[in-house]
């Protein structure tokens, strides 16, 4: 038994007040699933004694253990980095031309470049050694031909065969069709003017220049001088061109329009009306274009010449 010395010393060590004190291991540390988890065994010989005042921290989860909704996470790896972004997805690049699409596109426009070539050199000797009255009459029929085929590129555009912009053109190749099939086929007397003569010589002269650059191009063959004409020379051929469109138009709509029918001059001046916002698009388009390619055409060459 105790004496009584020691029960009061015990009384005041402990006072009744005062709780129990109660040992809090320490909070484990947050598992970082971004760092490969490594786990050593020892025998037990090897480990050192543990204080009887000390209580260990309990062990990593091995990867197995770890819950699925963290496992289904992108860097959740043991093998990833924290530090390393995830590759990004690159733009879809549209599709390669098959040997076919290719082929197909080579002709035509071998095809149209030299039907333009024709259409420019009897152009050229009509006015040489003719009447500008006789040039629709000597080469009419040939020129709506000509122009009529530009109407396949409509369908390119649709079907992705080529990457052209849909609305630009349609709007390039129906207005044209407007001015061969139902201004100047029906009423062949409006193109005795010099307007006919300059209108289908900015017209093959553009169309030589483009048929001809595609041609080099799908070829593979690299032409800086055709790439500048291409996209330099509507400075000077469209406003001659349209200009002298948008005449004929006019003398067909105030002249012999009516005689065909009494709507007929309405369906002309319905067109014109749409030639007004139209041409700016179309003038506006093609800056553009050019900018973007002589951008290109000036670093590249640039890079060449030094």
């Amino acid at each position: 038994m105790m004496s009584k010395a020691t029960s009061s010393k015990l009384k005041l060590s402990y006072p009744r007040d005062a709780s129990p004190r109660v040992f809090s291991p320490p909070s484990p540390k947050p598992l970082n699933l971004t760092t490969p988890v490594t786990t050593t065994t020892t025998s037990p010989a090897a480990s050192p004694p543990s204080s009887p005042l000390t209580t260990p921290s309990p062990p990593h989860p091995a990867p197995s253990a770890i819950s699925p909704q963290f496992q289904s996470l992108p860097h959740a790896t043991c093998d990833s980095d924290p530090h390393k972004m995830a590759p990004q997805k690159s733009a879809t690049k549209p599709a390669r031309q098959s040997p076919q699409t290719k082929m197909y596109l080579l002709l035509y426009n071998f095809n149209n470049a030299c039907l333009w070539t024709i259409v420019l050199g009897r152009l050229l000797y009509n006015i040489a050694f003719s009447s500008l009255d006789e040039v629709e009459s000597d080469m009419g029929s040939f020129v709506r031909f000509t122009q009529s085929i530009a109407l396949l590129e409509i369908f390119h555009s649709i079907f992705g065969i080529v990457r052209a912009p849909l609305f630009t053109t349609v709007l390039q190749v129906l207005s044209r069709i407007f001015l061969v099939g139902f201004v100047v086929y029906p009423f062949p007397e409006v193109a005795r003017s010099p307007a006919y003569t300059s209108m289908v010589l900015a017209w093959s002269i553009t169309e030589v220049i483009r048929y001809t650059y595609f041609v080099v191009t799908i070829a593979g063959f690299d032409a800086p001088e055709l790439t500048w004409l291409r996209y330099s020379t509507f400075y000077v051929l469209y406003p001659p061109g349209i200009l002298s469109e948008a005449y004929l138009a006019y003398q067909a709509a105030v002249g012999p329009a009516a005689q065909l029918h009494e709507y007929y001059p309405y369906f002309i001046w319905a067109v014109l009306i749409i030639y007004v916002p139209s041409s700016p698009v179309m003038y506006t388009h093609m800056m553009a274009q050019r900018r973007k390619i002589m951008k290109d055409w000036n670093t590249k060459y640039a890079k060449k010449n030094n």
